[in-house]
């Protein structure tokens, strides 16, 4: 099996245990040793316990040495969520290993998920991959990344709450007519969205996301800000601007449930 980071002169042949979403994140989310059971269909309708789903396609040398920096980076960002969950608007700290962070768990997700129509992961550019194991800055050309807060609610994140929240969230949706996937994880409070190409053609990409992220507006009503990836490293910050209000989470969460 080839690593999916794919590095030349430095990946190995031994292959190891991914967690898609960090084990460092699952601690601070869930308490070490992490107690929790989930149920998620994209696994099969598993049981997950601790919600230690893995990929098993990156080399030991990838995962424990170029990637290591990004978990810790991940760790800090979950600790921040927990300490500042009743703050709104957060001034959510950034910064390119945040960034790595949150790319590296969207590429993840979107290994498991696949292409529906073909059953293959969504190819993803090798200088991306590059860029992530490297160290190197990610652009808005090469990804496009957009947020959103969740307003707390009590007892939104507290398992025995009959009204509460999952932790953790995962979708996409494939845009069939402009070639474009819309990879969505939430971490608590914190909603990232990212945009990418589903058949790894750059061209007019900008243009294209745009035109999926009007539709996604439109028929769901999304109303994710976008970053402007290169300003918000530079300041160190992303300040929120687009809230998700409790009575918002009500209505589609009862939604949902009547239909």
């Amino acid at each position: 099996m080839v690593c999916f980071y794919n590095q030349k002169n430095h990946c190995t042949e031994k292959m190891t245990r991914e967690h898609i979403v960090s084990s460092s994140v699952l601690k601070v989310a869930f308490g070490d040793p992490i107690r929790n059971i989930a149920r998620a269909e994209m696994f099969g309708s598993k049981y997950l316990l601790d919600h230690e789903a893995v990929v098993k396609d990156v080399c030991d040398k990838c995962n424990n040495v170029s990637l290591s920096p990004y978990d810790e980076a991940g760790r800090k960002l979950a600790k921040y969520l927990e300490e500042n969950k009743q703050i709104t608007p957060l001034e959510a700290p950034f910064n390119s290993k945040i960034l790595g962070w949150i790319i590296k768990t969207h590429l993840n997700y979107t290994r498991v998920i696949k292409d529906t129509e073909t059953n293959e992961a969504y190819p993803i550019k090798q200088s991306i991959k590059n860029s992530l194991i490297k160290s190197r800055a990610l652009s808005s050309d090469q990804v496009m990344l957009y947020v959103q807060q969740w307003e707390e609610g009590d007892g939104f994140w507290d398992a025995e709450n009959p009204d509460n929240v999952h932790y953790l969230q995962y979708r996409s949706i494939r845009f069939l007519s402009q070639n474009i996937v819309m990879s969505n994880f939430r971490i608590r409070q914190l909603d990232t969205m990212i945009f990418f190409p589903s058949n790894g053609s750059y061209k007019n990409f900008k243009s294209r996301v745009k035109s999926a992220f009007d539709e996604l507006k439109s028929e769901f009503n999304a109303n994710f800000q976008k970053v402007d990836i290169d300003k918000s490293i530079k300041s160190g910050k992303i300040n929120m601007t687009s809230v998700f209000s409790i009575d918002e989470i009500a209505a589609i969460r009862y939604k949902i449930e009547d239909g």
